[in-house]
């Protein structure tokens, strides 16, 4: 019983994983992905040249992307981000899992009334 609503836990997980990253994606297209979010992004790259060349308190590097980094992040590596998620939250929930039944397991070999 213990196996077969820990199955059905983890394939629930693993769906909302999966959807929160394809919404995830939906939202960063629609935020970033417009004119005025390119125009601004192209603005704050040469905001930083402009400090660049005024030599600022602090050295920075001009950003090589012409786009905002969210948006290549989830457009460019979203099955790469898809499957480190699913990889990290299964190896949570596997050590949670092992947890549960491990006390679940003592639970019933106990002769201790709890």
């Amino acid at each position: 019983m213990i196996n077969i609503s820990l199955l059905i836990l983890y394939a629930l997980v693993m769906t909302g994983i999966v959807w929160g990253m394809f919404s995830m994606q939906q939202w960063t297209e629609a935020t970033y992905g417009n004119a005025a979010a390119e125009t601004e992004w192209q603005d704050f790259r040469d905001a930083v040249a402009e400090t660049v060349e005024e030599g600022g308190p602090v050295q920075r590097r001009i950003p090589a992307s012409e786009k905002p980094p969210g948006l290549v992040l989830l457009s460019d590596y979203f099955i790469q981000c898809t499957t480190i998620a699913v990889l990290l939250s299964s190896a949570l929930f596997a050590t949670f899992a092992l947890l549960i039944k491990g006390v679940m397991v003592a639970e019933e070999e106990s002769d201790v009334p709890l």
